[in-house]
């Protein structure tokens, strides 16, 4: 893709930014398939309905942050490392990074202590938009950097 079609892609939030980002990526670099992806690292937890003696009612409130709660201790259990960056790839044998944000996004607390404590170990770059996310990875797998 050129310079101006990677500008003229507009997304409505992380998400559409996140998912254009790994295909153009996936497109343009094939010698990154296999070794960039998104690791979820995020909660969303639905709000359910629940079955009582033949009548369905939806959970309340309290039973929705209790369901939270464990599933947060599961996570934190299982490894989940908050502030973990949007896109991570590995080019010859180093870990880059891309937090994505769409304009007006802020880093949380927890990403910048993330992006500070892998200083030393890796490489990244907080993006707004699909044409600094590929410019970047072009110059690491170019590189430019």
């Amino acid at each position: 893709m050129t310079d101006q079609q990677l500008q003229s892609i507009k997304v409505e939030n992380e998400n559409q930014l996140q998912c254009k980002v790994i295909l153009i990526a996936s497109q343009e670099f094939p010698q990154l398939r296999g070794k960039i992806w998104h690791t979820k690292n995020e909660s969303y937890i639905r709000r359910i309905a629940i079955e009582e003696n033949g009548v369905w009612r939806v959970e309340t409130d309290s039973e929705l942050e209790k369901r939270r709660k464990v599933e947060g201790s599961v996570n934190k259990a299982m490894g989940m490392l908050p502030g973990v960056p949007d896109v991570l790839f590995l080019w010859k044998g180093k870990l880059y990074w891309i937090e994505l944000k769409v304009s007006g996004g802020v880093l949380s607390d927890s990403q910048k202590d993330l992006h500070y404590n892998w200083r030393n170990d890796s490489s990244g770059k907080v993006c707004y938009d699909v044409f600094s996310s590929i410019t970047y990875i072009k110059s690491v797998v170019y590189g430019e950097k």
